[in-house]
């Protein structure tokens, strides 16, 4: 848990106008930081399957860079890695490993985009995201 904690403390150490913290904000982090998490426990068995879940975590590393640099930005490149690793992972035949991943992937997709309606075909966006 403490290696947990650490993820978000780092994160709220960055924010230099302590008055945008907030509870929502705090708990979203930590929704977001545990599913990462749970991607990095699973990125054998992606890997495994042929589903690239690496480049899912490089995108949520760029985008939280981003954030800091320009906090109303949107990054498309993590929506697309999101959408195309969640349409991978739902192929996959049954198995406890398969939901954990998929289900870290959804509610890494919703609490990051949450306006954004998911499109199985993710050929939707423009430019190249591989």
């Amino acid at each position: 848990m403490t290696d947990r904690i650490a993820l978000i403390v780092s994160r709220l150490a960055t924010i230099r106008d302590r008055k945008i913290i907030s509870s929502f904000h705090i708990m979203g982090d930590i929704r977001v930081s545990l599913n990462m998490i749970v991607l990095r426990e699973y990125d054998r068995h992606a890997r495994d399957n042929h589903i690239d879940s690496r480049s899912v975590m490089e995108a949520l590393s760029r985008h939280f860079y981003l954030k800091l640099k320009q906090p109303l930005s949107s990054d498309d490149t993590l929506l697309y890695r999101l959408d195309r690793c969640i349409c991978q992972t739902s192929a996959l035949p049954r198995s406890r490993e398969k939901y954990r991943l998929l289900s870290a992937l959804v509610r890494l997709r919703s609490d990051l985009f949450p306006q954004k309606p998911f499109q199985e075909n993710t050929s939707y966006l423009s430019g190249n995201y591989t």
